[in-house]
């Protein structure tokens, strides 16, 4: 689709900038590893002017191949802002030198258990998880407990950001129900260039529908369950790409995943899309039917299982749903 210009106001970018930095003991030594792409508001607004602001530096990877990568590296980043498939190529070089990161950050797209369990395992480090779209400038939540939680549970709203889940019927929810995560701030948008009819869609007397399914825990801190637009409905009952995913990533011989609706008789089922390097296809295919079944409910199991050597991605390294629904 053609994508949408988002505009963003000095003042929509500076105060994030203090939001993000108030959640981190960050000094004019601290050095940011940028291997994201300029033009993405990750890379841009928290890597480069986040850096700025705090009087540090920023270490940019013009390519994400592995001399790149190293070479930046041995300029002694303290803090790494990546996107889960970075993280992911990281644990396949498995002997990096971390020693003198302070904080590690996962944003851009939803972190997979998998990838987080063996950064874990082969570094000894945490993965922080955060969450942000481009229209809040970006940063919205990040989780920053020494503790580790769930890969979808993405932390407390920043200072100053405002959050609600509402139904389809614009209702705020309670506590624990999953709805769309609505989010209200000086760090929003002033609004989509030359599109006042998407505009208004989303931005509503200060409010921002993100346009993601979430609910708050008993803490309070905000667990996503996917994108609203990919939600699943099979014969009335709800499927999160999210969640099924996330089972079959766990898979030693799977590295990406994707989960999309395909309509059926008046109604959508899971299809899944594997990437990997497996020669035996049929056993792949039993062995995660196995672990849907010891994992997910029956109705959440995906009906069709298609093997790919990869998956198309988009520019940001996001899995490409819409080719895979075209696809389909």
């Amino acid at each position: 689709g053609m994508p949408k210009g988002v505009m963003l106001s000095s003042k929509n970018i500076m105060t994030n900038m203090v939001q993000g930095s108030s959640l981190l003991d960050v000094t004019p030594s601290d050095s940011v590893y940028g291997a994201l792409p300029l033009f993405h508001a990750l890379m841009q607004n928290s890597c480069v002017w986040g850096a700025v602001y705090v009087g540090g530096t920023t270490i940019l990877v013009p390519k994400i191949d592995r001399r790149n990568l190293i070479d930046g590296l041995k300029q002694k980043p303290t803090i790494i802002i990546a996107v889960p498939a970075l993280f992911g190529l990281f644990c396949m070089m498995k002997n990096l030198d971390f020693k003198q990161v302070k904080y590690f950050f996962c944003g851009g797209d939803a972190l997979p258990d998998k990838i987080r369990m063996y950064f874990a395992l082969i570094y000894g480090r945490k993965i922080n998880n955060g969450y942000g779209l481009t229209e809040t400038s970006p940063l919205i939540a990040v989780d920053t407990d020494d503790y580790i939680g769930p890969t979808d549970t993405v932390g407390y709203p920043a200072y100053g950001i405002e959050c609600q889940i509402r139904d389809e019927n614009n209702n705020v929810l309670n506590d624990g129900h999953i709805g769309v995560l609505w989010v209200k701030g000086d760090n929003i948008m002033l609004g989509y260039y030359s599109a006042k009819e998407a505009t208004e869609k989303v931005l509503q007397n200060g409010w921002f529908n993100t346009g993601d399914l979430a609910r708050f825990d008993k803490s309070g801190k905000i667990v996503l369950a996917g994108r609203e637009k990919d939600l699943i409905v099979n014969k009335g009952l709800k499927i999160y790409p999210q969640e099924v995913e996330n089972v079959l990533m766990s898979h030693p011989s799977v590295f990406k995943v994707g989960v999309v609706g395909q309509k059926v008789d008046e109604t959508e089922i899971p299809v899944a899309f594997i990437a990997t390097k497996e020669k035996d296809l049929e056993k792949l295919k039993r062995e995660l039917q196995d672990m849907c079944t010891r994992n997910l409910a029956n109705y959440k199991h995906p009906r069709n299982y298609i093997f790919k050597d990869d998956l198309a991605s988009t520019a940001t390294g996001k899995i490409d749903k819409k080719a895979l629904r075209q696809e389909l």
